[in-house]
């Protein structure tokens, strides 16, 4: 074991990363873990996070009546630290709602493309929460230019 740090550690730097982070915690997810394995190639970084009180358990099943669990986890993982958490956004986000226009939310990953053109071109009936890199955070379609 060495002291250095994991292949593209550098990306939990980017603001997109610690936006994402914020993203996610806005969803009422509770504990928040990264974890990198080097041990194969190419290196995988794993988001994990954890979820309480759910209305619905990991699986998605609650309608016939059984005990909610208190607490499931989403996960997902990719080659960088940056491209982990953006799916993690991407599967947290999955389903829900926008709470200012109430259109279901569209998550765009992060890219360095213009929100105005993600958005535009994109099905008006998503608000479509992109990266906007002059407000250095993920904003929705329906809030954007405030």
């Amino acid at each position: 074991m060495t002291d250095e740090n994991p292949p593209r550690a550098e990306e939990m730097q980017h603001p997109a990363f610690v936006a994402g982070l914020n993203l996610i915690s806005r969803t009422g997810a509770g504990r928040f873990q990264l974890r990198c394995s080097v041990e194969d190639e190419p290196p995988v970084w794993l988001s994990v996070v954890q979820f309480a009180n759910s209305p619905v358990n990991a699986a998605g099943l609650s309608s016939n009546g059984s005990t909610v669990p208190d607490v499931f986890y989403e996960t997902a993982s990719g080659l960088g630290p940056l491209e982990s958490v953006m799916r993690l956004c991407d599967q947290v986000l999955a389903g829900s709602t926008c709470g200012h226009c109430e259109r279901p939310i569209l998550f765009q990953i992060f890219q360095t493309t213009n929100i105005e053109t993600l958005t535009d071109s994109l099905d008006p009936e998503f608000c479509v929460m992109a990266w906007s890199p002059l407000a250095e955070q993920f904003q929705p379609a329906c809030q954007r230019g405030d």
